[in-house]
């Protein structure tokens, strides 16, 4: 009996106990020790963090360059970058079905000028069907200007405001010396704006980088260089473009220290050329070839004619382009003909009476041209001859 009453006591007291707490739980009796006890603690560590945080960022922000040379690297860095451009190349070809298929290719580019005017190297823009140009993360597209194979230069043309455009000085004549310092800046396989550096390691080379282009006077430099680097600017300490990055010698296509640069008096005569053909009338012919180096082209396509120059390529918005002229707008592929050749277009035979062969026939005829004169062509188009006059306006 005793037990029983003793465990009835026990019972009451725990559920009593229970139920005070709850009250006084549910009146928030606890709420102000608990939560400001929590508060304070978790300031703390917030305000540690905080602390920690700041310190982190002031030493980020303050931190001092002390070596010369890493000094040196960053102001020609922030001073150049600025100009140097990311070119990507699409040559569109066509399978076995006669379905287009996009090729791309990269490579780098220097402003030279506020008209847009960009160096690079001829064999990075070679047989491209599109230019896109990337500047300072602005994307435009491109229309090819001059180009030399022989000495591996071309130089491009975008619309992009003045503020975007921020030209490289090139030295005439500068004084190099074998171990002094180079710079480089490029898209070494697409990625945009590496900065490289190194040393010359030889001037005065001859490299052969391809099977109908060898460079003399080449500059060799141990500053890593990689497919995608080539028509960079090779810098010296002082920002000033002194060779455009153009090829290298490794087993293994990436950069083993062989690297060379055409020097920047070529450069400079290079782009003299640039101003006088700016002053020169052109037709507007981007590509072409003459029927006749394809044996058997002419009988294949039922042509009356053996010689003449089929035009593949014409420049939107040329004289040739107002004047009416056409581009081809097919491929063939023949038995006899290993090639897929683009035909179609207009095959000019004169202009104002001089037999046309190839391209170099059409420079000579229009270098004693100028600015609003008028030439008569004679071509081949449809089946027919016909005469196509042409005005020579300056390019808008």
């Amino acid at each position: 009996m005793l037990k029983n009453q003793t465990k009835i006591i026990l019972s009451s007291a725990i559920i009593t106990v229970g139920l005070v707490l709850f009250i006084l739980f549910a009146s928030g009796f606890f709420d102000d020790k608990i939560t400001n006890n929590n508060i304070d603690h978790l300031g703390k560590e917030y305000s540690s963090s905080l602390k920690d945080k700041k310190k982190n960022i002031s030493q980020e922000i303050n931190y001092k360059v002390v070596d010369k040379d890493e000094k040196n690297n960053i102001d020609v860095y922030k001073k150049v970058s600025p100009g140097v451009a990311n070119i990507t190349t699409r040559v569109f070809q066509y399978d076995f079905f006669l379905r287009p298929q996009a090729m791309q290719g990269s490579g780098s580019g220097i402003v030279i000028d506020k008209n847009g005017h960009i160096l690079t190297n001829y064999h990075v823009i070679q047989n491209a069907d599109q230019l896109i140009v990337t500047l300072n993360k602005k994307k435009y597209n491109a229309k090819p200007i001059l180009a030399e194979k022989s000495i591996d230069l071309a130089i491009i043309k975008i619309k992009a405001p003045d503020k975007e455009l921020h030209p490289i000085k090139i030295i005439d004549l500068p004084r190099l010396e074998v171990g002094q310092k180079v710079l480089a800046i490029g898209n070494p396989f697409g990625f945009s704006g590496t900065l490289t550096t190194g040393i010359i390691s030889s001037l005065g080379r001859t490299v052969q980088i391809s099977e109908d282009i060898i460079l003399e006077d080449s500059i060799q430099t141990d500053a890593s260089i990689n497919p995608g680097n080539s028509g960079g600017p090779l810098l010296n300490t002082q920002g000033e473009l002194i060779g455009v990055t153009t090829a290298i010698i490794s087993p293994s296509r990436g950069s083993v220290g062989l690297g060379f640069a055409i020097p920047s008096r070529t450069i400079k005569l290079f782009i003299k050329d640039l101003y006088r053909e700016l002053n020169r009338p052109k037709l507007g012919i981007i590509s072409g070839y003459e029927i006749s180096q394809f044996p058997g082209l002419s009988r294949f396509l039922k042509l009356p004619i053996s010689h003449g120059f089929m035009i593949t390529k014409i420049q939107i918005g040329s004289s040739a382009h107002h004047a009416g002229l056409r581009g081809a707008n097919q491929s063939v592929r023949a038995i006899n003909l290993l090639l897929e050749i683009p035909v179609g277009g207009d095959i000019i035979l004169s202009i104002d009476g001089h037999k046309i062969k190839e391209i170099r026939d059409i420079v000579r005829v229009m270098q004693k041209k100028k600015f609003g004169d008028v030439v008569q062509m004679k071509i081949y188009r449809d089946n027919q001859f016909r005469y196509i006059t042409v005005k020579l306006n300056r390019p808008r």
